[in-house]
């Protein structure tokens, strides 16, 4: 098993940051990801880094600002502003064992955004993870923690800020046996909300799973995995409700120039109170090198997520991605990315008295110039658009940003 590295970038001071351009839907339930459990991602995959001891510290700083059309993504008479934001970032490996073969991960990362005129939307965002993983002779062992103390608003159904916390814990053990795999794991969230107004929301959510895989091609399983699920909120007991979910797929290389991950089932979902879900399930995360310079990545996922509306209990979301990663002449490279999305309620709004059905549309284009490997600066523009049969849910946004990145 391969130890993925981790990513966590140290500051960034928004000259004008794309906040959430893509928000509104979950991320996709899992991008690609090589052996191992990884945080973070690859923006330090080419930073040295300084040594103290066996340890590896790496930090970056970035800068940002944005003009944002819409900051309160409205339906009608839109408020405009410029926000400037500032990340710190730092991550922390330290390889251990004989022949370095288990890892120990750290990361931090820290968010303030200033806004010019709307200023009770200004906000500093907390993230923190913990990661850790054991090579045994029998196979592998992990267990890793992402801590979240945030207002954004991406991956919610949040138009304006809502200050919570979120946690997820998590633990997988994996036994090897010839060409098998046996892996079961166990994962705590929880979501609490600061505003009295939103406690009904609070949850907690465990989750056990046990997967199987089987070494098809030297880079390649299949695997097939079931998950049950109990959803405890705590404030609103009718929300209660629990989930079975198996499904079967294959990961690694799935041809010589693409790696991704592809599985496709079945879910059951029942609430105390309201109606459940009962229906398939799908994720398609794929990243094609089509060559040195030209990349694609294409993420797709069907799935009931939790809702925060008085549409129901949860959605369904059905979204599709895009991004094109290219580099042009001298230190230049551009980024294109684009996003649908249709999320289906089943329930009756209790303010509309219909059944909510929203269409989103997400584009950005940026140009980046890399000063070295440790810095870029960057250009771009994104567009937001939700349609939605209750009128009050639509909004257009659009965000003009400029960047500057630097790590060591």
């Amino acid at each position: 098993m391969k130890i993925s590295r981790i990513l966590a970038a140290l500051l960034v001071l928004s000259l004008m940051a794309p906040q959430g351009a893509f928000a509104g839907a979950p991320a996709p339930a899992t991008e690609y990801k090589g052996e191992g459990i990884l945080i973070g991602g690859g923006e330090f995959a080419d930073v040295t880094g300084i040594r103290i001891g066996k340890a590896t510290l790496k930090t970056g700083f970035s800068t940002q600002g944005q003009f944002d059309s819409n900051v309160y993504l409205a339906s009608n008479n839109p408020k405009r502003d410029y926000i400037f934001t500032l990340r710190p970032k730092i991550l922390m490996d330290l390889p251990f064992g004989q022949g370095a073969r288990h890892i120990l991960q750290m990361m931090y990362v820290g968010e303030g955004g200033i806004f010019c005129d709307q200023t009770k939307q200004n906000y500093y965002n907390q993230n923190a993870a913990a990661n850790l993983n054991l090579k045994l002779p029998f196979g592998y062992f992990n267990v890793n923690d992402d801590f979240r103390d945030t207002r954004d608003r991406a991956g919610t159904e949040f138009t304006t800020q809502v200050h919570r916390l979120e946690n997820r814990v998590g633990t997988t053990i994996g036994i090897e046996k010839n060409k098998f795999t046996f892996e079961t794991g166990y994962a705590n969230f929880f979501k609490r909300y600061y505003q009295k107004q939103y406690e009904g929301l609070d949850y907690f959510e465990n989750t056990f799973r046990g997967t199987v895989y089987y070494q098809m091609f030297p880079k390649t399983k299949a695997l097939i995995d079931y998950a049950f699920g109990l959803l405890d909120y705590y404030n609103d007991r009718q929300r209660n409700g629990h989930f079975n979910q198996v499904v079967g797929g294959v990961k690694g290389e799935l041809t010589g120039k693409t790696v991704g991950v592809a599985k496709a089932g079945f879910q059951e979902r029942g609430y105390d109170s309201g109606d459940g879900y009962t229906g398939f399930v799908g994720e398609l995360g794929l990243i094609t090198q089509f060559s040195e310079k030209t990349e694609v990545s294409l993420n797709y996922f069907t799935t009931p997520v939790e809702s925060t509306s008085s549409s129901g209990n949860y959605y369904t979301g059905n979204t599709v991605r895009a991004q094109l990663d290219q580099k042009l002449f001298g230190n230049f490279s551009a980024l294109v990315r684009s996003e649908i999305s249709r999320d289906i309620y089943p329930q009756t709004d209790l303010g509309a008295s219909i059944k909510r059905r929203d269409w989103i549309f997400g584009e950005g284009v940026w140009l980046y110039y890399h000063i070295k490997k440790w810095g870029k600066v960057g250009i771009g523009y994104d567009y937001r658009r939700r349609g939605s049969n209750i009128d009050s849910e639509s909004y257009t946004d659009h965000l003009v940003s400029t960047r500057l990145d630097l790590t060591y």
